[in-house]
């Protein structure tokens, strides 16, 4: 009978392990987005990925004058489902 749970080695940096579901992805590879790079990808506004890089939950860091955010860090803040909080300023739409 054939083992379909072996682990499959794709290249020299990646394997397939398919019980590794839901765990967190490794690589080798260490790759830094911009905020430049996530509007392109996104579609985003500047002002909305600005503002996400100000969320002390978005893990970026500095380099010299560029905001990066490394891709597995950038991968881990999007499998976390987020809300915004409703702010009662207590006003009424009269």
């Amino acid at each position: 009978m054939e083992d379909n749970n072996r682990s499959i080695q794709i290249d020299k940096n990646h394997t397939y392990d398919p019980n590794a579901v839901g765990r967190v992805y490794v690589s080798s590879e260490v790759i830094f987005y911009s905020v430049d790079d996530l509007i392109k990808m996104t579609g985003w506004s500047r002002k909305t990925v600005q503002r996400m890089f100000r969320d002390p939950e978005f893990h970026s860091v500095q380099m010299g004058r560029k905001q990066l955010i490394e891709n597995h860090a950038l991968i881990e803040y999007f499998s976390v489902k987020r809300v915004k909080e409703f702010i009662d300023t207590g006003e009424t739409d009269a």
